[in-house]
């Protein structure tokens, strides 16, 4: 018999996907949901049979589920987290872990953590890493903030995937946006040259190109990613014009291309190329080392 009451707030995708996954793999039953729309004519059917669906007890505010779970999933849209945290705070319990895994800033999460001590609960931020409509609730979580523990401890019987991240608030968040700078930005680009590759008739060859491209030694890519076009900027910079007009002649879109231009403009307006002078270390941490600090 289930012991811990699982809250989640917004069930929507990401909030259904791991109460869905709690419930059909681990045989949870002890839910309870609440989301803003359950009542508006437009949504409240389809909630309705997420709920069924899991056999989660509907209650009728934040306040009202922080007051009866022991642990509360928060999967809003980042813009309300702040206030359905505000919220939440009215009617929450010491000791209960408020998991926040929307996309709020840092600074918000950190905003939420003093919120809730206040009220002696405990603050997790976190962060979802995986494909969370195929992993569910065992997706690769970054947890971080006063509550970490004491979630990993409710959470154990579940077989979550939760990576300790350290006390701080926003730390997990950091993780996440960090990441996430690289990872949308590489599918970005990839999109953009596909595109652009497939209106000339050479996407196969340009495929390859990047497939050979790619196929090195992390640590070696790393080096040359980071090392590169520090010392290059300028000539790169003025190659880049050069491509984002043929794109532009050609009726195709060229933010990316755009982009990649500024920053290497701004690579070269910012002198870092000096930091340099001795030669570009083989070693992609010591050139971290050398650049000046943002």
């Amino acid at each position: 018999m289930d012991t811990t009451r699982i809250g989640f707030l917004g069930f929507g995708e990401a909030g259904y996907a791991i109460a869905s996954g709690l419930h059909e793999k681990e045989g949870v039953n002890s839910i309870l949901t609440y989301d803003a729309m359950q009542d508006d004519p437009k949504f409240a059917g389809k909630l309705a049979e997420k709920r069924a669906s899991v056999h989660a007890e509907k209650m009728t505010s934040e306040a009202d589920l922080a007051a009866h779970a022991d642990i509360i999933f928060v999967a809003i849209p980042s813009f309300c987290a702040f206030a359905c945290a505000q919220n939440a705070a009215e009617g929450i319990r010491p000791g209960v872990v408020y998991v926040d895994v929307s996309t709020a800033t840092s600074a918000e999460k950190r905003a939420e953590a003093e919120l809730f001590a206040a009220k002696g609960a405990l603050f997790v931020d976190g962060a979802m890493m995986g494909a969370l409509p195929l992993e569910r609730h065992q997706v690769h979580m970054m947890i971080s903030g006063p509550g970490r523990e004491r979630m990993q401890q409710l959470m154990a019987p579940y077989h979550m995937n939760l990576d300790d991240q350290g006390p701080e608030p926003g730390v997990a968040t950091s993780i996440k946006f960090v990441r996430s700078v690289f990872t949308k930005g590489i599918m970005a680009l990839a999109i953009e040259a596909m595109r652009t590759a497939q209106h000339y008739g050479i996407e196969d060859l340009i495929a390859q190109s990047i497939h050979d491209a790619l196929d090195k030694d992390f640590d070696v890519l790393m080096a040359r990613w980071l090392g590169s076009p520090v010392l290059h900027a300028k000539r790169r910079a003025h190659e880049m014009e050069n491509v984002v007009a043929s794109m532009e002649a050609e009726g195709l879109p060229a933010i990316m291309s755009k982009a990649t231009k500024e920053h290497l403009e701004w690579l070269d307006a910012s002198g870092m190329k000096a930091c340099f002078a001795d030669g570009m270390p083989d070693d992609w941490h010591e050139i971290l080392k050398r650049w000046p600090k943002a």
